[in-house]
């Protein structure tokens, strides 16, 4: 079959690293075995601010026939003026916005005819930008909203007004789209529940892991030395959501500081100090950016010389550590009892994927139904320091059991395969391409 272009608008792409960065990538890499050819729009690749640190490592997901064609920079910052926070207040578009949506459409104008438009979210002003391009080429397009927008339970708005306006974007500019693609049940129910009319259109397209990145024998630490590695980014200064919630601006009551260092640092005090002769054999490992109150919080404790801050690493050199560490340590926030999270952070799917045991301080929800279901893993709430100790003292007594061993989670992971998501993802542009 010959192969049909898609115009591919995703922010965050190589050679910028990230969070962000891993969806995106993988389907550019694998959609050409579906006859797809991804004609990606992107960001001009060189900001290096925390969300897109470098990260030469995931160029090679990018076949050299993939024509990128990159909006100039730099990227205006998100800023930090009187100018900038009311025009967040009013809901109005920043700087960065109007950069991002106007370069973007730009872009993809240069580009060759194609059959549909894509766009990946966050930010979300890719939304406008993919429906003027879609409209302007007289072809569909297909909303992945990786972040859910207005429906983001981490995020919390001024008030009540600036909720239901941001609602209101959402379900205008989604309402153009052809298919919206979603990352866990939790979110599509969520969408169906908010936007009943825009139900029928969702699709669940889970983010997940690729095998080719977990090939050859993982390393293995050469000394009698307890890791526990948390790798990626913690989210707990996003701030005051108690208010907001108060004025409206949410129907979700989160508590962010379990999504911090916070509660895993007071866990290591507490195990040290009652059980000193741990203090020999434990390391905690810290890959991905800290915010200057994360420092901090890593500074003032009292085990501060166990913990290793390795600020971003290459995507390859933190699986690497992933899969040497003797314990993987995954936090998220907290809700109230009988809540239950729709969101699963991208680096479950490898935690899992490398084998290694999980301590998983999570909420109900997606993301522990998942772990659950795996073994080798511990769970606990996302606050309870006494959890979290007590597990980190279950797994230390098991580390020379399951050093050298691997646990088969082949079967629990088989739909999460990259290639598979690609596959899916592409049966979805099938579809939509068929109904056009």
């Amino acid at each position: 079959m010959t192969p049909r272009d898609v115009l591919f608008l995703a922010y965050y792409f190589p050679p910028a690293g990230g969070s962000g960065v891993q969806r995106s990538s993988k389907f550019v890499r694998y959609l050409p075995e579906h006859a797809f050819r991804p004609v990606v729009v992107t960001g001009p690749g060189s900001d290096n601010g925390r969300w897109t640190p470098p990260d030469p490592s995931l160029e090679g997901d990018v076949g050299e026939d993939v024509p990128v064609l990159r909006v100039s920079g730099p990227a205006p910052g998100h800023g930090d003026g009187l100018a900038w926070r009311a025009r967040r207040f009013l809901r109005m578009p920043t700087e960065f916005d109007r950069w991002w949506a106007e370069g973007a459409t730009q872009a993809g104008r240069r580009g060759p005819d194609v059959s549909l438009v894509y766009a990946s979210m966050s930010p979300f002003s890719t939304a406008p930008a993919a429906a003027r391009l879609a409209r302007e080429l007289d072809v569909p397009w297909v909303a992945d909203l990786r972040d859910p927008w207005a429906l983001d339970e981490y995020f919390a708005y001024p008030s009540a007004a600036h909720w239901a306006l941001e609602r209101h974007r959402m379900r205008a500019t989604l309402g153009t789209a052809a298919a919206i693609v979603l990352p866990t049940p939790g979110t599509r129910e969520r969408v169906g529940r908010f936007f009943p009319e825009l139900a029928g259109r969702t699709v669940e397209i889970r983010n997940g892991f690729d095998p080719a990145d977990f090939t050859g024998l993982p390393p293995e630490p050469d000394d009698n030395t307890f890791h526990i590695v948390h790798a990626g980014y913690f989210y707990g200064d996003v701030g005051r959501r108690r208010l907001r919630r108060l004025l409206g601006g949410t129907d979700v009551d989160v508590d962010l500081r379990p999504r911090s260092p916070v509660f895993l640092l007071a866990a290591l005090d507490r195990l040290v100090d009652e059980r000193p002769e741990v203090r020999d054999r434990v390391r905690l490992h810290l890959a991905g950016p800290l915010t200057a109150h994360e420092e901090e919080l890593v500074e003032s404790v009292r085990c501060r010389d166990l913990i290793e801050v390795h600020g971003y690493l290459p995507h390859e050199e933190a699986l690497e550590l992933v899969r040497s560490a003797d314990a993987l340590f995954l936090p998220m926030h907290r809700l109230p009892r009988g809540g239950r999270s729709t969101i699963v952070p991208g680096k479950l799917y490898e935690y899992l994927a490398s084998g290694r045991p999980v301590l998983a301080a999570v909420p109900e929800g997606d993301a522990r139904d998942l772990v659950e279901d795996a073994d080798w893993t511990v769970v606990c709430e996302p606050d309870d320091v006494d959890g979290i100790a007590r597990g980190l003292l279950s797994l230390l007594a098991q580390m020379e059991e399951r050093r050298g061993r691997r646990a088969d989670r082949e079967a629990l992971l088989a739909e999460f395969a990259r290639p598979r998501l690609a596959a899916e993802l592409a049966e979805t542009f099938d579809r939509v391409l068929a109904a056009r």
